[in-house]
């Protein structure tokens, strides 16, 4: 269960984190704030997915506590906002667009 739940977390997280930055970054055209939102959206996404499947049991045994799955969704978290800073889900430039190749 624990497995799933990464997965899902982390699929969830990296959408949700992805749509965040795409929005702020394109409504206040700062690349650093978006960072900061996308990472902060990251987590808070991931966290409750984490807890509910029970990934800090999976991660570090049965009597592990749920701040641990908060952990791995903070540093998800951190990975999204500062790694992933500038590509949040790489898009497929339009037909009409001027930097396609061979233009």
């Amino acid at each position: 269960m624990g497995t799933l739940g990464v997965v899902i977390g982390l699929m969830a997280g990296v959408v949700s984190g992805a749509a965040a930055y795409r929005w702020v970054s394109t409504r206040f055209r700062r690349q650093v704030l978006a960072s900061i939102v996308s990472g902060l959206v990251t987590t808070v996404c991931a966290s409750p997915i984490f807890i509910a499947f029970g990934v800090h049991r999976w991660l570090a045994g049965p009597e592990a506590p749920w701040t641990a799955a908060v952990f791995l969704a903070l540093c998800h978290g951190i990975c999204q906002g500062v790694l992933f800073r500038g590509r949040p889900l790489l898009s497929r430039p339009s037909k009409g667009s001027s930097d396609a190749t061979g233009a």
